[in-house]
């Protein structure tokens, strides 16, 4: 999906973000264990493709859904809060990749 790599983009970003400001390397050498943490979240982010959604998978859990088609009051690519592993919130779209708004997602969710 369009703005897919984007969105994921902005979650790791995010995170390595959150690992820098957690402070700076000392005699035993933390510096280098925020790095190994930040490349295993990185690799440890996905998306499994499903009917209706795109599920992004993070750190072993479901951090949000994509919505792939327009139906009901949700449009294509509106992010969404994980309910579960299994399904998505479905109050209100935290956001939408295909507009670039991510502004109420974090790397532990959207929000």
């Amino acid at each position: 999906m369009k703005n897919l790599d984007l969105y994921l983009n902005h979650i790791l970003e995010d995170y390595r973000q959150h690992m820098t400001r957690c402070g700076k390397a000392d005699e035993r050498g933390l510096d280098s264990v925020r790095q190994e943490m930040i490349e295993e979240f990185f690799r440890g982010i996905n998306v499994v493709e499903g009917k209706k959604y795109f599920k992004v998978v993070a750190k072993g859990g479901a951090h949000s859904f994509i919505v792939k088609k327009t139906e009901g009051k949700f449009k294509e690519g509106d992010i969404l809060m994980a309910a579960s592993w299994a399904s998505p919130a479905k109050n209100f779209a935290r956001g939408n990749i295909l507009e670039e708004a991510f502004n109420r997602v974090t790397w532990t969710g959207a929000h």
